[in-house]
């Protein structure tokens, strides 16, 4: 087992499997790759990627959804990250041969998009605040758990790669009641969404064009599974060197 993928939602992770991912469960994709579920969060991320690499996979990938910080952003298109920003400061870059063979691959069905993504530890939920991201720490897209499994990939000295998929754009607003909508573990909640929509009716719009966006980004998932499946562009040098 070769890649061990990181994602954090049954929607992410759909574009991976063939069945209803289930939360917080782990399947084999194939002999060059396995995926965790997660659930939302850096904890949860770490705790993932550490179960992968205790079960065997020299590699880390965190796969997904991001939300855009770049106004050249659109729902939909492809980031390929050549470092990850933490909070506090720290900055754990991609592993580069990894990072140049998917990218040199991708380009040729679809462009991607290179620079920093920035995580964050709750949903950046305005355009405001997205602006105000851009301002300090010039990132092009924001998510939840890179950072972190790029954290457990560096204590372990395994190479470590981010391949994401923009949900909304730098000008969308993500509201309330889709917040509310699911679980840490992204199962839905619908009780509490129809609760929050009655209590903010303004939000069906907004909460329309989310889901719309998701379509998108989760059909360039798809895509990208198919082009990049079994082994997700990772080559392990130290088989390469015996041949």
């Amino acid at each position: 087992m070769l890649v061990g993928i990181v994602s954090a939602l049954p929607a992410e992770a759909q574009s991976l499997i063939h069945k209803k991912p289930k939360a917080r469960t782990s399947y084999c994709l194939s002999d060059e790759a396995r995926l965790q579920l997660s659930g939302i969060g850096a904890d949860r991320a770490a705790a993932a990627a550490r179960e992968l690499l205790q079960q065997g996979t020299v590699a880390l990938l965190s796969w997904g959804i991001v939300g855009a910080l770049s106004t050249d952003l659109a729902s939909g298109d492809v980031v390929l990250p050549e470092n990850i920003l933490a909070q506090n400061g720290t900055s754990y870059s991609v592993d580069a041969d990894w990072h140049e063979q998917v990218m040199q691959h991708l380009l040729q069905a679809m462009p991607c998009r290179i620079g920093s993504l920035f995580c964050s530890d709750c949903v950046i939920e305005s355009p405001d605040r997205k602006r105000d991201l851009v301002r300090r720490t010039a990132a092009v897209a924001v998510d939840m758990e890179s950072c972190a499994i790029a954290a457990v990939a560096k204590e372990a000295k395994v190479p470590f790669l981010a391949i994401r998929v923009v949900l909304d754009n730098a000008g969308q607003a993500i509201p309330r009641s889709a917040q509310a909508a699911v679980d840490v573990d992204g199962n839905a909640m619908y009780k509490q969404m129809l609760r929050s929509l009655l209590r903010h009716p303004g939000d069906l719009s907004a909460m329309i064009k989310l889901a719309r966006a998701l379509k998108k980004a989760q059909s360039t998932l798809k895509l990208l599974s198919s082009l990049l499946s079994p082994s997700f562009g990772y080559i392990d040098n130290r088989v390469a060197e015996r041949y």
